[in-house]
């Protein structure tokens, strides 16, 4: 199976695309696979998307663990308030410091505070959800991520197959093109031995150009073909052509015809995870109206001088805070978050309809698929035949030279349409795959 490729692999090569030098990589499909699983940029983001989700839930922890903060202040004023307090918590003040005057003008003072402050939450209710909330969206990342990694599977088969039917492409011109020549040169010999028209040679000479262009364009769909390749891999080279080690054959796999889409696929548990974020940010926005209740702690330590401390004190205390009224602020989030909701409800019920259509279609396109390939290979078999008796009859001159041409193109056109038809008969079983993965 392989020496045939590798054979006309070389011929690729020898003729070229016209390019001054090249390097060929050889690759099977489960290389290609694996080459995108590994380094394809699209995918590096998605999973770069999953750990920014899984940091944003892991900051809602400040939900139930403490908040510890230091500080260390120098300063100095001559404020009546501020001076008085500072010998105060200095544990400094006299009897002399009561003096009216001193105490209305008092002279500059500075010291250093070094203060430890703790924050404990107790009752956050609105914060609950929110970090709910954040952890279906962290596993929705996670969803979209594996469905990304799925999806590009896909694609490097499909990149793949695209690479093989451009190369068969190539193939089936070149062979197209060496028949046109032969053509012209026989017809050439048929033209100076006085049997034919010289507008026989120019018909022939017609059709050499026209394949020949034909081959040309075959070759740059091949490059582009490789090309996509390498960017699924992310490899970056212009002078790299990627050479298919399989060749382009029907997959023989079968497709049970019972096939359902699967409620565990990974988009379709994505579309209901983000329904239940909205969820939680509308149950978020209505505990935004209840009271909340942190506890708080401080110590600190005051001196004169920024290493010394000569006095201490702490402070610990609970606190309930509730917003009553903010001009209907909460009550408006909260209806939009609703509402949010309900639409999230409905895009998920939309996304399931369409899917199920979709796998509907894949399963008639297949069929579609696999008729066109069974009629295709016949064109195929019965072109080559065609031209084979065209050819012997215009060699005796029983036939005209259009004819053959005609023929010729045939052959050309049913050859490229199999290929095709194979390709598209191997994608819709590839797809259906894809819609139908668990």
């Amino acid at each position: 199976m392989k020496k045939p490729i590798l054979l006309f692999t070389t011929l690729l090569l020898h003729i070229g695309f016209q390019l001054k030098a090249q390097d060929t990589l050889t690759l099977t499909l489960t290389a290609v696979i694996k080459g995108v699983l590994q380094d394809n940029l699209q995918l590096k983001n998605a999973i770069a998307d999953d750990q920014i989700a899984k940091y944003d839930y892991r900051q809602s922890n400040n939900l139930f663990l403490p908040s510890v903060n230091v500080t260390h202040t120098g300063f100095m004023t001559n404020s009546p308030l501020m001076a008085f307090g500072t010998k105060l918590n200095q544990e400094l003040l006299k009897q002399s410091d009561f003096n009216t005057e001193l105490l209305n003008d008092p002279d500059d003072r500075g010291g250093f505070t070094s203060k430890i402050e703790l924050m404990q939450p107790l009752l956050n209710l609105d914060g609950i959800a929110s970090r709910k909330a954040a952890k279906f969206k962290m596993e929705l990342s996670k969803l979209q991520s594996a469905r990304a990694s799925e999806y590009l599977q896909m694609e490097a088969v499909k990149a793949y197959m695209e690479l093989q039917l451009a190369i068969k492409a190539v193939g089936i011109m070149e062979k197209a093109y060496q028949t046109a020549l032969l053509n012209e040169q026989n017809i050439t010999n048929y033209l100076n031995e006085g049997l034919i028209k010289k507008t026989d040679l120019l018909a022939v000479q017609l059709r050499v150009n026209e394949v020949s262009n034909q081959l040309s364009k075959s070759k740059n769909q091949y490059r582009n073909a490789s090309d996509y390749v390498l960017y699924l891999m992310n490899i970056s080279s212009s002078t790299t052509v990627v050479v298919p080690s399989e060749q382009l054959l029907p997959n023989t796999e079968s497709i049970p015809a019972n096939l359902e889409l699967p409620k565990s696929r990974k988009d379709l548990e994505a579309m209901h995870q983000a329904t239940q974020i909205y969820k939680s940010m509308s149950g978020s926005s209505r505990f935004n109206m209840l009271p909340r209740i942190n506890m708080f702690a401080s110590y600190e330590l005051n001196g004169l001088d920024a290493l010394a401390n000569e006095a201490d004190g702490y402070m610990i205390g609970a606190q309930l805070s509730w917003s009553l009224f903010d001009g209907f602020k909460n009550i408006a989030r909260n209806q939009k978050t609703r509402a949010e909701y309900h639409k999230s409800v409905t895009e998920e019920e939309k996304y399931m309809s369409q899917q199920t259509m979709e796998l509907q279609k894949a399963f008639r396109q297949l069929k579609d698929a696999e008729n066109n390939l069974f009629h295709s290979k016949l064109a195929v078999e019965k072109a080559a035949e065609s031209y084979r008796i065209y050819k012997n009859r215009y060699d005796q001159g029983m036939e005209k030279t259009v004819d053959l041409l005609s023929n010729e193109t045939m052959v050309q056109t049913t050859e490229l349409s199999y290929a095709e038809a194979i390709f598209t008969y191997n994608y819709m079983k590839t797809y259906i795959q894809f819609l139908t993965t668990k």
